[in-house]
């Protein structure tokens, strides 16, 4: 016992001296973390002290400090609707979201953190005054590019040129590449560059007017391709490298639009009866736009919404709804009027066949396999069955026969039999999982398996048809006393 007690008595010295260890390498990392957080804060909090001194229009505005003599009608930017756009700071709501009159003089409930620029000095002003700003801001950039282009300080670049612009804002990328050029080779990818320090350089002047102010910030704000915004502090050139991802993928975003107007005008043409539909939608393109309509107007929230009804609804004149994309499809002759789009959303596989599938079936009706349960087969063809379908209906997959044996009542299900061409995990097996079933609609049927199998399943008449029987005996009470399940070959089958 006195061994066994030191023994444990050791061990668990040992395990103390560990857990110290552990504690104390805890407890300096922690402290490392808490530190390097610290120096981090401290010299982006000197960093913006110091921008803060070269920043008119940073957002200052503070919901404690609310007066609505200075601060009611005081013109902001903010961002709402994926957009950018000038609006009169109203009143505060609680501590985190102001009212604001926006461009339609509508108020707009939004977040502090959506206002991207406070004009200088409090400069308040009118509804009527927001559009003026904006369109103010636009000619100056575009003077200042011209003059830029003049001093050969710009290249005359055809591919980009305004009309062949990246961004939507209308702004010449020509000037956006020229600033990024300069303020990369001054500060590199780290330093922030603000909207004073670009209204310096853009306007040779360290005494900006508020739209020079402003126009300077908008050209760094929608400069995407160029400059990133990690803070409120300023922005921060991007590396060449990514600028020239960034630049192709918008080019093939362009190419798109290109592709988009131009499958929107042939849709124009067919709805107006000039082309048929045949003539003009053939190209694989335009089978995946049409693709993108029908996910649009089927199951919404899979489909790129703005790209649809921007691209296609909105220029067919159609409603920016699902319900839109529904009436294009039925205009275009793709879907018929009683198509039921709820079915299409939860069917979970197409509605036609492919034409391997298709190639597949008719191959079984000319070829059919050997039948595996020939030997065991029981010979009815004898027997009358009733088909249960009605006489209208192509596919008849049940019959009934009724026989008295002996004083005994025997009743006969005969259903079509499948699997005697449908081998095990077969293709056409496969497919008919997938679908469980044939759907019966209305307007038509949705079927299990491609023609002219649901026929040539089916039991016909005056022909040898290869069934799956259930006979059962019956008493008097109509209980089941006896029954029998088989394979058979049924032919006096009566619809």
């Amino acid at each position: 016992f006195q061994r066994r007690d030191s023994i444990m008595i050791t061990k668990f010295r040992l395990h103390l001296l560990r857990r110290r260890n552990v504690i104390q390498k805890t407890y300096k990392c922690r402290a490392l973390t808490i530190f390097q957080t610290f120096k981090r804060t401290y010299i982006t909090s000197l960093e913006e002290q110091e921008l803060e001194k070269q920043m008119p229009g940073r957002v200052t505005l503070n919901t404690d400090e609310w007066e609505p003599s200075k601060f009611k009608d005081l013109i902001v930017e903010f961002f709402s609707d994926r957009k950018r756009q000038l609006g009169l700071i109203q009143r505060p709501i609680g501590k985190r979201h102001w009212v604001v009159l926006n461009e339609a003089g509508k108020e707009e409930k939004i977040n502090k953190y959506q206002i991207m620029f406070q004009w200088p000095e409090f400069l308040r002003g009118r509804v009527a005054d927001l559009k003026v700003y904006e369109e103010q801001a636009v000619h100056l950039l575009k003077e200042i590019e011209a003059k830029k282009k003049e001093e050969a300080k710009i290249q005359n670049d055809s591919e980009k040129s305004d009309s062949d612009t990246f961004y939507d804002d209308g702004f010449g990328s020509p000037l956006q590449e020229y600033v990024w050029n300069h303020f990369l080779e001054k500060y590199g990818t780290k330093r922030f560059v603000t909207a004073f320090e670009l209204g310096t350089f853009l306007f040779d002047s360290d005494k900006l007017t508020a739209l020079q102010l402003y126009s300077a910030h908008k050209l760094l704000s929608t400069s995407e391709i160029y400059f990133k915004s990690p803070s409120f502090s300023g922005y921060i050139c991007r590396p060449k490298s990514e600028v020239k991802e960034l630049v192709e993928q918008h080019r093939r975003a362009q190419v798109m639009r290109v592709k988009r107007a131009a499958f929107a005008e042939k849709l124009k043409k067919i709805l107006r009866g000039e082309v048929k539909r045949e003539e003009l939608l053939f190209s694989y393109q335009d089978v995946k736009f049409l693709e993108g309509i029908k996910n649009y107007a089927i199951a919404p929230e899979t489909a790129v919404e703005e790209t649809i009804v921007n691209s296609f609804l909105t220029p067919l004149g159609f409603l920016n709804k699902p319900k839109g994309a529904y009436d294009l499809l039925v205009a275009l002759g793709i879907w018929s009027a009683y198509e039921n789009p709820h079915l299409l959303r939860w069917i979970g596989f197409p509605l036609e066949f492919s034409d391997s599938e298709k190639a597949e079936a008719i191959s079984l009706v000319q070829q059919p396999p050997k039948d595996i349960d020939a030997e065991s087969r029981v010979d009815l063809l004898d027997l009358p069955a009733f088909a249960i379908d009605n006489a209208y209906k192509s596919e008849v997959d049940d019959a009934i026969s009724i026989v008295n044996q002996n004083g005994e009542d025997w009743i006969y299900i005969h259903i079509a039999d499948v699997s005697r061409y449908i081998l095990p995990e077969s293709k056409l097996d496969r497919l008919a999982k997938s679908r469980c079933s044939s759907i019966y609609l209305p307007y038509g049927s949705i079927n299990m398996f491609p023609d002219p199998l649901p026929q040539f399943f089916s039991l016909r008449e005056k022909a040898v048809n290869n069934a799956l029987t259930f006979c059962a005996k019956l008493n008097s009470q109509g209980v089941t006393e006896k029954y029998r399940i088989m394979t058979t070959t049924i032919k006096n089958v009566i619809h």
